[in-house]
């Protein structure tokens, strides 16, 4: 059975009351015929008309079968026998179509490396320098701000922040925030559950700054009075790119941009109603990576979350959708998907 045809079984063979109890009874007195059950009395308020009908769904659904020597009368299969029959090529077709969709994507990312070592070789023409050392990319992010004069705009992703990190930010925001400098910041959702990290957000907008959480976390980054920026470097992880190139850097003011006005306000307290709000918005990036075929490790990196976490939502939306596994959860996801999930 091809993939779309389950759609049209279910459609014109839906059981209903009829049916399953024609069901029972054949399966009580396997092989029979209809007559014969009118016979011994059972379903006789049942009109000829609707227990054709309910005939024809049993077969359709693989039910019932008729009996060789006897076409009229019927012998009831086991739903598990059932189920092979109907389903059994159209999971073959979902599991042969997810290895070749997962070969492309290895194929694919095999070029990831050609395609970063080619890009970071042009940028390095374009005026961006490579940091390797973790305590100089430090003194460099003082520096910075120390020379700001108008605006900052910083994204923070995977979720809480370390307190080290935090404290050592109290000194150079706040003296950059008294000469007026505008700073914007981007957590994940995921942060607003830390009590340290909810603190620092507390003080550092009681002296101005503005602060919002998104789902997916946007890439970690600096950008100064948008003619400078420090990024994470894609081959050391514990350094970082020093950008001076404008028109790179005005790129990456305007994706920060377009990712602030989708965020929401980081709360100044706990609000039952917005929790709610944040899981329901967690479960949709989930959803998201799961019909792109993430694994939960990716998924729990790219939400700034624990795998427990990122399992516990899955195995939350699985129960939902009535999914008995994630190919299963994959299939549903797809035929239902909405116009803003990837193909």
């Amino acid at each position: 059975m091809h993939i779309p045809d389950i759609a049209e079984v279910v459609g014109r063979y839906e059981l209903d009351a009829i049916a399953v109890a024609l069901y029972e009874s054949v399966a009580k007195r396997s092989p029979v015929s209809t007559c014969e059950l009118r016979e011994q009395g059972e379903l006789s308020s049942v009109t000829e008309e609707d227990l054709d009908r309910a005939v024809e769904r049993l077969l359709g659904l693989r039910l019932l079968a008729r009996v060789a020597d006897a076409p009229t009368r019927y012998a009831a299969l086991p739903p598990d026998l059932s189920q092979a029959l109907l389903l059994g090529g159209a999971e073959r077709q979902i599991t042969q179509a997810l290895m070749q969709v997962n070969q492309v994507r290895r194929e694919l990312m095999d070029l990831s490396s050609v395609y970063s070592d080619a890009l970071f070789d042009r940028m390095q023409d374009q005026r961006v320098e490579p940091i390797s050392d973790l305590q100089q990319v430090r003194d460099l992010i003082t520096e910075l701000c120390e020379t700001c004069q108008t605006e900052v705009l910083t994204s923070q992703p995977g979720g809480a922040r370390p307190n080290d990190q935090l404290e050592e930010s109290f000194e150079r925001t706040e003296l950059m925030l008294s000469r007026g400098v505008r700073m914007r910041t981007l957590y994940q959702h995921t942060a607003q559950f830390s009590a340290e990290t909810l603190s620092y957000v507390q003080w550092v907008t009681g002296l101005g700054a503005e602060v919002r959480t998104l789902a997916d976390g946007f890439p970690r980054l600096i950008i100064i009075d948008r003619k400078i920026a420090l990024i994470d470097a894609p081959e050391d992880l514990r350094g970082a790119l020093l950008v001076r190139s404008p028109g790179v850097v005005e790129f990456m003011t305007r994706c920060f941009n377009w990712a602030w006005i989708a965020a929401n306000p980081f709360p100044d307290s706990y609000q039952r109603e917005r929790v709610r709000v944040i899981s329901d918005e967690i479960k949709e990036a989930i959803i998201r990576f799961l019909v792109l075929g993430e694994d939960d490790r990716v998924i729990a990196r790219r939400l700034g979350m624990s795998l427990r976490s990122v399992q516990r939502h899955i195995a939350e939306i699985m129960a939902q959708l009535g999914a008995t596994n994630r190919l299963h959860a994959g299939y549903l996801l797809g035929r239902d998907a909405r116009p803003d999930w990837p193909n």
